[in-house]
């Protein structure tokens, strides 16, 4: 089955307009909903604090916040435009890391953008994306903060490890993997080549995709010393075979105070080329 819902997020960062671009386009090949909310940073508490007692401070704040969303409601609004899509607006209040905990559940995949430590309008909160990734229930697609993708989803590569988090990945992006032209199966090998009894080998997945219809092909990267070396490993084979989206599991477990990373989705995270779907 296709997605009926996708959802992206906004922000007033440049790249927010190729994010929408993106999202619309899989919307319309989906068919599905597109659901739009935007994420305005709250206000830093000991700012505030200090600045109580200065109304005119807090009313600018507000009415800069308000102009902003009217901003990216206007973007998205033109966008759906465009496109065969049917639209929701969701603007909701609130601390931005809540909000999509909360409205998430109305969407069958996310649209994010990567973190870029140059624009002070892409910040959301502190590790953001990461706290996404592992708590908002839905797979995520992460759109890169340099480059331009005039497609997304022709030429996949499946990062495929055997674990439960690849078994979800792998499944919760079909409905792209189904309209993709190629599909690539790269099976990283654990101790120098021997794969663990307990995880699935590559030719599970590569069945199973054939289960639904889909061929795809299967590749083994050599093996590498560290999780950062595989990271940036399975980057460059996505640029050897020409891939426009990475699927991958993302691995890690939030605590109450705490993202913890593993070091592959770390790795990925903040040095990506292309877009990356990741499940959790």
């Amino acid at each position: 089955m296709p997605y009926s819902t996708i959802m992206v997020l906004l922000d007033n960062s440049r790249r927010a307009y190729h994010r929408l671009e993106i999202a619309t386009r899989l919307a319309a090949a989906q068919r599905a909903r597109l659901l739009g909310l935007p994420l305005i940073p709250q206000p830093d508490p000991g700012l505030a604090l200090l600045r109580q007692q200065d109304r005119g401070f807090m009313d600018a704040l507000q009415a800069r916040h308000e102009a902003a969303i009217s901003q990216m409601r206007h973007a998205f609004e033109g966008a759906a435009d465009e496109a065969p899509v049917a639209v929701e607006w969701r603007a909701v209040a609130g601390d931005p890391a809540d909000v999509v905990r909360r409205e998430a559940c109305l969407a069958d995949l996310v649209v994010a953008g990567q973190s870029d430590p140059d624009d002070d309008e892409a910040w959301i909160g502190e590790r953001f994306v990461e706290s996404l990734l592992l708590g908002c229930g839905r797979p995520v697609l992460v759109v890169p903060y340099a480059g331009r993708f005039a497609s997304v989803g022709a030429t996949v590569m499946v990062a495929w490890s055997g674990t439960r988090e690849a078994t979800r990945a792998l499944h919760d992006a079909l409905p792209l993997l189904r309209l993709a032209r190629t599909v690539h199966v790269v099976c990283a090998p654990h101790d120098g080549g021997a794969a663990r009894e307990r995880e699935a080998p590559g030719e599970h997945a590569v069945a199973s995709l054939r289960y639904h219809g889909i061929d795809a092909t299967l590749h083994t990267l050599p093996g590498v010393a560290g999780d950062a070396a595989l990271g940036e490993l399975l980057l460059s084979r996505a640029a050897d075979l020409g891939v426009d989206l990475l699927v991958m599991g993302a691995y890690g477990h939030a605590r109450m105070r705490e993202v913890v990373l593993g070091g592959v989705t770390q790795t990925l995270l903040g040095a990506m080329t292309v877009p990356v779907f990741f499940s959790h």
